[in-house]
């Protein structure tokens, strides 16, 4: 039977959700299929925590497509194809609206887990442009890009655009 609780400001629900975060990841083994579907729902609904500074994420939304960018280090989160989708839109380089230095430090961080379900991510490179390596879920398949990255992956140069002629895959 569930206890009932009431979260009287943003700092106790801060507070309530690095607990849960901490909880969840501590006793991720031992918890039921049930529980793990319940701390996963209730984390859908808490605000997202940067997976690499641990700073609230805020949404961002650009033409329809809803992200996630942290408040502090500007790194960016999307769901599964939300980069792809946004990439493809005009103009939306614009939520990267961090610095690309504060990117390269944050890069530095290298085990980190999902901001969503909390599974360790691995490293990946852009199949097209393969100097941008990113964090990526094999669970929910979402991406983390540090400050900077997204501008870069949306911008192709003329050496990006030679590879993809004459490079088969």
């Amino acid at each position: 039977m569930g206890i009932p609780i009431v979260l009287s400001s943003s700092i106790d629900t801060s507070i309530f959700s690095c607990f849960l975060t901490l909880f969840y990841i501590y006793l991720k083994e031992k918890l039921s299929s049930a529980q793990r579907e319940c701390v996963t729902m209730y984390m859908k609904k808490a605000k997202l925590l940067c997976p690499k500074c641990s700073s609230h994420m805020e949404k961002v939304e650009y033409e329809g497509v809803k992200i996630e960018r942290c408040k502090k280090c500007k790194g960016i989160w999307f769901d599964m194809m939300e980069k792809d989708e946004l990439k493809a839109k005009h103009g939306s380089e614009s939520v990267d609206s961090g610095d690309k230095d504060v990117g390269k430090e944050s890069d530095k961080k290298k085990n980190v887990n999902c901001p969503k379900c909390l599974t360790p991510m691995i490293r990946k490179a852009d199949i097209e442009q393969k100097h941008i390596v990113y964090e990526y879920c094999n669970s929910c398949h979402g991406a983390f890009f540090d400050a900077g990255e997204f501008k870069d992956f949306k911008e192709e140069t003329i050496l990006d655009y030679i590879k993809k002629i004459f490079i088969k895959k």
